[in-house]
């Protein structure tokens, strides 16, 4: 028998390895690069919650804004959504605040943003066929009304009557609805009516809504003169003379003559009157009653004794009366939302926030929840943060932690350098600093601008629309986004995202509805009332 040192048996398979050795640095590494060169674009990836701004039922159809979308909601369970409109892409929008039946379809604004048309032909299946934005209309638009077989959108610049294209009182102010009265197509302005042929002011109102027909006399109009901590609604005849009125406490957001009653909706409660007609014509405000709900915006009648309401609290169906199928003064059919977000704090995975509707669990792009919790730590809103970037602060801040500060503008002060200022969409009030990957983050009325530094002080790299304010950004652990919430939109999430071509709003369908309806968006015209 052979016996074999173990240092020759190590020996043997030492030239081998050497062999492989040298084989290994004969080959050169060469790095590659991998670096996404793909533009990127700040998109909103999630949103939820949102505020139901407006609700009207055409037709035994309830249809329900919340946030950007129009819900078509079954009239007999609030839960039950039959369909779901979006115009516009997560971040290039308003909410849906306001919306009328017109010529058979239903015109709608996303606010301050734009004016769409939906076909609702189908009622599984309804579909935006015009899409008139901002620069289109000339004003940033904010309530529709139809007088006078016209449909006229109001805002921030002035009115537009968009069966003709007519314009009135262009001007940096304010307008409301447009009612007929006997001095002639009025509208709103703070708390004056004014006229639209001439401006001049021919009463006092914050708000007038048309009454249906054979309810009061001919011509006569709901109306609301809002005051800062209370209400005085009822109905004027069609010279704008008061003939009925009560006082609200608190603010009032939507009156409604529904059932032959008076609805003065407001977020601390709902009342009711029901309009008489004495023996000599006289009208007057009776049965006055009260339902308590918060966060109430709109009403309107789905069926007799039932009404859907809805706003920042979520939407509900509501029984007035006793009949057969329940008890009066009953919400039997409810949806909650993340509508009216007052407070809020975040540690970069989740966000918890609410008000004394309630209180939201949010984890930062997944679910959201209603919890019984209390939120015993808040965020204060920044009004100065630090980056790159250098220092940015709101201009007039107080320097009150405990404070909200507001401003038209942010000042950003560099080391070298004079202070640079940054402006916001017109009408708007910024509420919210952060510094987000040494970008600077300013939440504001209508969304969020990003600002990066560069060689010649600082450039906006992004924008987003949503409903605001948007109080709070929390940057995320993971980097490259953020979570925010609105007060009135919802909780979300905006990250850059790379992209191949930059994102583009949505084309129309080049075929209008089959029935013969002219299109809405207005033609160049003259200005009325200026």
């Amino acid at each position: 028998m052979r016996v074999t040192c173990p240092l020759q048996r190590c020996a043997r398979f030492a030239v081998p390895l050497v062999a492989i050795a040298c084989s290994a640095c004969d080959t050169t590494y060469v790095p590659v690069d991998r670096t996404d060169r793909r533009p990127r674009e700040l998109q909103v990836t999630d949103l939820e919650g949102g505020t139901h701004w407006r609700t009207i039922v055409v037709d035994g159809r309830w249809y329900q804004g919340l946030g950007p979308e129009l819900l078509v909601v079954s009239p007999r369970d609030a839960s039950q959504v039959l369909d779901r409109v979006k115009a516009l892409p997560l971040g290039f929008s308003g909410a849906l605040v306001d919306m009328v039946e017109y010529d058979g379809d239903i015109v709608a604004v996303l606010d301050r943003t734009a004016v769409i048309r939906i076909d609702r032909s189908s009622e599984r299946k309804h579909v935006v066929t015009e899409l008139m934005l901002e620069r289109d209309l000339g004003l940033r638009p904010e309530e529709l009304s139809v007088a006078d077989g016209g449909l006229f959108v109001s805002g921030l610049g002035g009115i537009v009557r968009l069966d003709t294209g007519e314009r009135y009182l262009a001007s940096p102010q304010r307008y409301g609805r447009v009612a007929r009265t006997a001095q002639g197509l009025v509208t709103t302005r703070g708390k004056d009516v004014v006229r639209l042929s001439d401006g001049a002011v021919v009463g006092l109102a914050t708000d007038l809504q048309p009454m249906p027909d054979g309810v009061g006399p001919p011509g006569a109009l709901a109306f609301t003169l809002q005051q800062p901590s209370a209400a005085r609604v009822g109905i004027k005849d069609a010279h704008l003379k008061e003939l009925a009125a009560a006082a609200v406490p608190g603010d009032v957001r939507r009156v409604r003559v529904l059932d032959g009653r008076l609805w003065a909706v407001g977020p601390a409660a709902i009342e009711t009157w029901s309009i008489e007609t004495g023996a000599d014509g006289a009208i007057s405000l009776g049965d006055h009653r009260t339902i308590s709900v918060r966060g109430a915006l709109d009403i309107d009648m789905v069926a007799p004794n039932s009404f859907a309401v809805a706003g920042t609290f979520g939407r509900s169906l509501y029984r007035l009366d006793a009949d057969g199928r329940g008890a009066s003064d009953q919400f039997y059919s409810a949806v909650r939302e993340p509508g009216r977000l007052d407070t809020a704090y975040g540690d970069q995975r989740r966000i918890m926030a609410g008000s004394d509707e309630g209180m939201w669990v949010y984890t930062m792009g997944a679910e959201c929840e209603l919890t019984p919790r209390e939120l015993r730590v808040v965020s204060i809103p920044k009004s100065e943060v630090e980056g790159p970037f250098g220092t940015a602060r709101i201009e007039g801040s107080d320097g009150d932690p405990l404070t909200v500060d507001q401003g038209h503008r942010v000042v950003v002060s560099r080391p070298s350098g004079a202070d640079r200022e940054l402006g916001v969409p017109q009408g708007t009030l910024v509420r919210t600093l952060e510094s987000v990957d040494g970008d600077l983050w300013i939440g504001h009325d209508d969304g969020i601008d990003v600002w990066r530094p560069d060689v010649d002080g600082m450039r906006r790299v992004a924008r987003i629309r949503i409903q605001g304010p948007v109080m709070h950004i929390f940057p995320r652990r993971a980097g490259n986004s953020a979570g925010f919430v609105s007060l009135f939109g919802g909780m979300g999430v905006a990250e850059w995202r790379p992209v191949d071509a930059a994102t583009e709003l949505p084309q129309l369908p080049a075929s209008q509805p089959s029935r013969d309806v002219p299109p809405l968006a207005p033609p160049p015209s003259r200005t009325v009332g200026r």
